[in-house]
């Protein structure tokens, strides 16, 4: 069941913007419009309230006066105050009324939750207690029957020794309750709470601790204490209750985790950078470096492979960084594919050092169907009068300058490795390359293209099949007939590529032609259907000359035919498959030079 919270304030912006924040953070949240409405929802709904948040100044009836209203009337309603006037007696007066706590204005909603929490523990705790002395001015059976169906566990402890030990402790512990009582609390205190617990045993248990214990199988359990004072056979004692929040936190851990990391590579995220640039900008950490990375690529790698793989550039961008840097440095992920270093204590030369580490590694890692590359920028901070800030400017700066000045050359060495990806996977090969093009030169010339044709010609036949990159192995080196399945991915090879060249400006014009290498003639082919001239004409022309190298190219799934076998097949699917004006004239020209190709 929720804890329900009243918020009694005059201004409606306030009481909006507190109810939104409070169901948020899984609170019901009533509204009172000023004192009067808010005591008249409070006589209302008085069972289910836990939490007031009181004005001070409110027309009708003042803060004070409802105050009062609500301790006299409902004493189990805890209140918290806020003020706008910031006048320390204000808050004292309202503290000898019976507020809880008080806040300021303009209100703090982190400060706010707090002491929300505190205030709902100590009902908690008042509950506890109230329990534990009622279970015990019970009779021997019915005290039992409320202890042992307690979710929380519960000890008797005198002088650091379990003297009673309830079933859900030895639950919670994975003891038995006679493997628990006569022997010391401390037989069961983890190493990292010894000195804790010692000093809470020293305090007389007084308040709450939370306390790591041990169980059977030497697992943490986190366990929160909050205890009173008893007299048990004669002798002062402490009855000691044991909730188990191990579940609550680790998941404040995981929640602290994620406040301060990316949660896709597990570096430092760009707030706890921003912080950690503000701490270490010291004297004493001079000189300072940064180093900002820009992981090249990504958007090819996301067209060709999927974000799955773009992930794993990433990720494995962050780990060749991590590999080339010291536990003390600061790694962030700034952005979507920028990362930025902190480097204390290191000077200029070191820091291109750390630059070049972290492209050795680069080139090291083979784990991916390419090279990972990134663009790094660095700069330091030498004078203490130096902004920190602008030092990261001069750093990105010069990551960009280097991204520019080599972007090309970056794209060229990515479309080369994904090649290379290719003829490793594939049946695709260096040498059917090589053959499409001496075809595409020779074809050209026959169709009259000019220069700058056949080139573009050339470039399409190189990369026709670049999309296969993103095909899985077994199915491309699969040496039988392929499935339905298998053949519908092997599809989408086209549409793949086409991505991969419109990702790279210096090849974003060969898109088309690559999409369309395997449509038909008669508009069966794919991926879009298209027929006769809707085709692009290099397309048409890639298609005739790829099939026909395959066809006279030994390959695992099919035997090889003779010259006169393939003209056959190329003449028979004239009209069909191919163009047949082109086919026409590409069996003039096998005829006339007697081309042979092996």
């Amino acid at each position: 069941m929720k804890n329900k919270i009243l918020v009694i304030d005059d201004e409606k912006m306030i009481r909006e913007g507190l109810k939104k924040l409070l169901m948020l953070d899984d609170y019901e949240v009533l509204l009172g419009e000023d004192g009067i409405h808010g005591l008249e929802v409070i006589e209302k709904e008085h069972e289910n309230i836990q939490v007031v948040i009181l004005d001070i100044k409110m027309p009708r009836m003042d803060g004070m006066e409802v105050l009062q209203i609500i301790k006299k009337n409902y004493p189990e309603i805890e209140v918290i105050i806020s003020t706008g006037h910031g006048a320390i007696e204000t808050a004292v007066q309202a503290l000898r009324f019976g507020a809880f706590d008080y806040t300021n204005k303009p209100i703090e909603y982190d400060e706010l939750v707090l002491i929300i929490m505190r205030a709902l523990d100590k009902q908690r705790v008042v509950r506890e207690k109230q329990a534990a002395e009622d279970a015990l001015r019970l009779s021997e059976e019915k005290y039992r029957t409320v202890v042992e169906q307690a979710n929380d566990g519960i000890a008797i402890i005198k002088d650091g020794v379990f003297e009673y030990v309830s079933p859900p402790l030895g639950k919670i512990l994975n003891y038995t309750v006679s493997e628990l009582e006569g022997n010391s609390v401390m037989n069961n205190i983890s190493s990292d709470s010894d000195y804790e617990f010692r000093n809470y045993m020293d305090s007389g248990f007084t308040g709450k601790s939370e306390i790591v214990f041990l169980n059977r199988d030497k697992e943490k359990i986190y366990i929160e204490l909050s205890s009173g004072t008893i007299e048990y056979r004669g002798k002062e004692a402490y009855l000691v209750i044991f909730r188990d929040i191990t579940e609550r936190k680790l998941s404040e851990e995981k929640i602290r985790y994620l406040s301060f990391h990316d949660s896709l590579t597990g570096l430092y995220n760009r707030g706890y950078f921003e912080e950690e640039m503000k701490r270490l900008d010291t004297k004493r950490q001079l000189p300072i470096s940064i180093i900002v990375g820009d992981v090249n690529g990504l958007k090819l790698s996301n067209d060709a492979f999927g974000h799955y793989i773009g992930d794993e550039l990433l990720k494995a961008a962050a780990e060749c960084i991590k590999k080339s840097c010291r536990k003390e440095d600061i790694i962030s992920r700034w952005g979507g594919d920028e990362f930025v270093i902190l480097l204390p204590t290191v000077t200029e030369t070191n820091v291109q050092k750390v630059c070049d580490r972290i492209m050795n590694e680069c080139e090291k890692y083979d784990e991916l169907p390419f090279k990972i590359s990134i663009s790094l920028g660095e700069a330091t901070k030498n004078d203490e009068s130096q902004d920190l800030r602008e030092i990261l400017k001069t750093a990105e700066d010069k990551m960009y300058k280097n991204k520019l000045m080599s972007g090309k050359s970056m794209r060229n060495s990515i479309i080369t490795s994904l090649k290379t990806t290719l003829y490793e996977n594939s049946f695709e090969t260096d040498e059917h390359s090589g053959r499409m093009i001496k075809l595409c030169k020779k074809f050209g010339k026959v169709l009259e293209l000019s220069n700058s044709k056949i080139e573009e010609l050339v470039a399409i036949a190189t990369l026709h099949d670049i999309g296969k990159v993103a095909i899985p192995k077994e199915i491309l080196s699969k040496p039988g007939k392929l499935t339905l399945e298998e053949m519908e991915q092997v599809k989408k090879h086209s549409e793949i590529g086409y991505r991969i060249a419109k990702s790279c400006p210096e090849i974003s014009h060969l898109a088309e032609g690559i999409l369309g290498h395997h449509e038909r003639w008669d508009g069966e082919g794919y991926p879009n259907k298209l027929k006769g001239e809707k085709i692009p004409y290099e397309s048409r022309i890639i298609s005739i000359l790829d099939s026909y190298d395959v066809m006279i190219s030994d390959r695992p799934y099919k035997r090889k035919m003779n010259q006169k076998e393939a003209e056959k097949e190329l003449k028979r699917c004239a009209g069909t498959q191919f163009d047949p004006c082109l086919v026409e004239k590409f069996l003039e020209l096998l005829e006339e030079q007697s081309l042979l190709v092996s």
